[in-house]
């Protein structure tokens, strides 16, 4: 799948950590789907950075897991980022399942419940995961466009220019010594007496 050019700490503590703090921060602050209204500013922080702390635990153990595994295919990352977002999905929604019943007595373990909140922990799985996502296949080469392929060699004997089609000019002989004029007039019956010259030889 591409050697990242990045240390791999590198790309842990300073790209992803970053990431999912932030996210978490954000969260807290937001309180979307309830929260705000029904935790306080403590209980939200505990809350989401426990939940983007666990999903992003699983999907960077599922990430190198799967990596190690298909490391020799390039072209299977798309596949491999599709299962990992779905698996931690079904991880964090039973895991958002059981933790709101706790905290705030609602009951998702029912089949339209876990399906209704899988839907949302796969949004924010995925709004969670883009940035890193991006940043780690940028960083292994992966988003650049296929390179053509080599053009071949040109063979060693390969003549530098083309040749020409088509019967070759005879080259002119050789003018006597003589004046400039000779030289012409010499030249002029040569090139006129050509044609009787070869209707007699046939």
């Amino acid at each position: 799948m591409g050697q990242p050019r990045t240390p791999y700490r590198h790309r842990l503590l300073g790209r992803r950590l970053p990431v999912l703090l932030a996210a978490a921060l954000v969260l807290t602050l937001l309180g979307p789907f309830g929260t705000f209204a029904d935790l306080t500013l403590a209980q939200r922080l505990a809350y989401w950075c426990g939940l983007i702390g666990l999903g992003g635990l699983a999907f960077e153990l599922l990430t190198l897991a799967a990596g190690h595994r298909l490391r020799e295919r390039a072209g299977a990352w798309r596949a491999m980022l599709a299962g990992v977002v779905l698996a931690v999905a079904a991880l964090m929604t039973l895991t958002v399942a059981l933790l709101e019943r706790t905290l705030r007595g609602m009951d998702f373990l029912r089949p339209l419940g876990l399906a209704e909140l899988f839907v949302y922990v796969v949004l924010v799985t995925l709004l969670v995961s883009a940035i890193p996502v991006w940043l780690e296949l940028r960083d292994r080469g992966l988003l650049a466009g296929p390179t053509p392929p080599p053009s071949p060699p040109a063979p060693d004997d390969a003549p530098a220019f083309p040749r020409r089609s088509g019967r070759s000019l005879p080259s002119s002989p050789a003018c006597p010594r003589g004046s400039a004029g000779t030289c012409w007039r010499w030249r002029w019956r040569t090139i006129t007496s050509a044609p009787t010259r070869r209707k007699a030889a046939t």
